[in-house]
């Protein structure tokens, strides 16, 4: 199976990568930016760990930049999930992955919560729109 994940990722340009999140962290984060609007980010997994918990009310959330939601909110306060606990949330979208809308970027989005944890993902570019270079010559 990781096999097919690298296989996808080796043939179109991995874009995986990984985060940690602390208090100076900056809403929202871009974790992956699109080449351009010809091209789409194809998501094939979030990992999410949370090692230190936030303020009640805290969340963090998986977007793409045109507002599209790719995971659910994931709570991040001490009620949810304990005060000496790491929780771990992973999101598979398969080798193939998910695609985003075509040039829209990996967004992360959090409460300033002082939650601390790690994100990890793996993704890769796929061209989805054809280029006419014919048609740009005078």
């Amino acid at each position: 199976m990781a096999g097919d994940y690298l296989a996808y990722s080796q043939h179109y340009g991995n874009r995986g990568g990984s985060l940690m999140v602390n208090n100076t962290s900056v809403v929202p984060v871009s974790l992956l930016v699109a080449k351009n609007a010809n091209w789409s980010i194809k998501l094939q997994y979030l990992r999410v760990k949370i090692s230190s918990p936030g303020f009640a009310g805290s969340f963090w959330q998986f977007n793409d930049s045109a507002g599209n939601p790719l995971t659910p909110v994931i709570p991040t306060d001490q009620q949810s999930i304990g005060t000496n606990q790491t929780q771990a949330f992973d999101f598979d979208f398969g080798p193939e992955g998910i695609a985003l809308a075509p040039g829209a970027d990996l967004v992360f989005n959090f409460t300033a919560s002082d939650a601390h944890g790690l994100v990890t993902w793996g993704a890769y570019n796929k061209l989805v729109t054809v280029v006419d270079n014919v048609s740009n010559k005078e």
